[in-house]
């Protein structure tokens, strides 16, 4: 994803591959950081046509049901009076070559008010992001969802929640709070009074098929 607002830049290319010279086209880049890009988990693949660029960007079924699920039980239970919810990878800018994608992004309506909706990033702060999994090309998930969590943190955020599908798990971090660990059986909330349960959304779909 790149800024529309932004100078377009035909290829990026990856320190790994500097030396082979080989470019990897921005549209495999998932985020930006500090002008440094993270690339789709699968640019690889792509770049030796085992893959084509819509593979690697799309969202895997558990992935794109609970995203809409979620999202869903937000609007439901009453948070579209004062938030405006944003999904499918929201676009996230901070400055100049520093923006992240965002599975959900909850912005307060009083902090949007004025603005229009526009073909550009969102440069306004959501105050909670809703994160499942990610897409982003990571040697060390683990230190990627540390660094991303402190990276949105530092720019203001203040409630970021990751659901891990793998691990069953889900963390919800606060800046200068333990960030908590709950097994996903669990309600966990996202505002006061309201929260999700992402064991309950799987057993209604399972109900359902």
């Amino acid at each position: 994803m790149q800024e529309a607002n932004e100078p377009s830049v035909a290829y990026l290319t990856a320190a790994e591959h500097a030396a082979k010279d080989v470019a990897i086209p921005e549209a495999l880049i998932y985020e930006m950081v500090n002008g440094k890009p993270i690339y789709y988990r699968g640019w690889r693949e792509v770049l030796k046509n085992e893959k084509t660029i819509e593979q690697v960007m799309a969202s895997s079924y558990i992935q794109s049901f609970l995203i809409n699920e979620i999202a869903y039980v937000l609007n439901k239970d009453g948070l579209r009076k004062n938030y405006i919810i944003l999904t499918n990878e929201a676009g996230l800018k901070f400055k100049k070559g520093d923006w992240r994608a965002a599975d959900i992004a909850l912005l307060l309506k009083s902090v949007m008010k004025g603005i229009k909706l526009h073909n550009h990033y969102v440069e306004q702060k959501p105050s909670i992001i809703i994160e499942v999994d990610t897409k982003a090309d990571a040697d060390n998930l683990a230190a990627y969802y540390k660094d991303k969590t402190k990276h949105l943190h530092n720019e203001g955020i203040q409630k970021v929640i990751w659901v891990f599908t793998e691990t069953e798990q889900i963390m919800v971090a606060e800046p200068d709070k333990h960030w908590e660990i709950f097994d996903w059986s669990e309600t966990v909330e996202v505002v006061e009074g309201v929260g999700f349960n992402v064991a309950e959304l799987i057993a209604d779909f399972n109900e359902q098929v």
